[in-house]
């Protein structure tokens, strides 16, 4: 049950929930508001994605460490990668915090909170397709999401410099599309993942 409480798709619809709320209760701040709301889901995709891909990645090196038949034991393994992983998250949330509480005013500073969550979630997704726990279709219909995603945050980036608003907002639209396909498709590797661990 918490593993679905603190899943980043239940998290961000949460976030989405309680923004349209408050609009709803203050409606002359739609603007405060909603910024406020893309800081947290940025912190939130970006938090998550990083810790996720810590916790996978120690799985993957205590089951290395468990086939080529080393010494530690996977416990030890595990133990230790959750030793790094919890200064390293905490400096990580810090950082995070930090820089989305003190900027992201602008379009651009945006378009980098959006770039920076695009790496984290495609970095868990590089990892699934390291670590071989992904088919063939899955790899290319992430693909096509991934150029989408890329295509649109340039656009994004390019429509900010030149001050140019609803480009800006079509791209940012696009996006949004092609960051839920991503986070739908990590979501369903990860579910795999934990069916065959069970």
């Amino acid at each position: 049950m918490m593993a679905k409480l603190t899943s980043r798709k239940f998290l961000l619809t949460l976030v989405s929930q309680i923004t349209g709320i408050l609009i709803l209760m203050y409606p002359g701040h739609e603007d405060q508001i909603t910024q406020v709301a893309a800081n947290a889901s940025g912190l939130l995709l970006v938090l998550l994605s990083t810790l996720g891909f810590i916790k996978y990645e120690s799985s993957i090196d205590a089951a290395r460490a468990t086939s080529e038949g080393n010494s530690s034991t996977p416990e030890t393994s595990s133990s230790s990668a959750a030793k790094v992983a919890k200064p390293f998250g905490a400096l990580l949330l810090a950082a995070t915090v930090a820089v989305t509480l003190g900027c992201a005013a602008t379009p651009l500073q945006k378009t980098y909170q959006a770039r920076e969550s695009y790496s984290a979630v495609m970095r868990v997704l590089v990892a699934y397709a390291e670590a071989g726990k992904m088919d063939y279709r899955t790899a290319q219909q992430i693909e096509v999401a991934r150029a989408a995603a890329a295509v649109a945050l340039d656009r994004m980036e390019d429509a900010a410099k030149s001050d140019q608003p609803l480009t800006y907002k079509a791209a940012f639209a696009s996006f949004s599309e092609a960051i839920d396909s991503l986070l739908l498709y990590e979501a369903q590797l990860e579910q795999k993942a934990k069916k065959k661990t069970d």
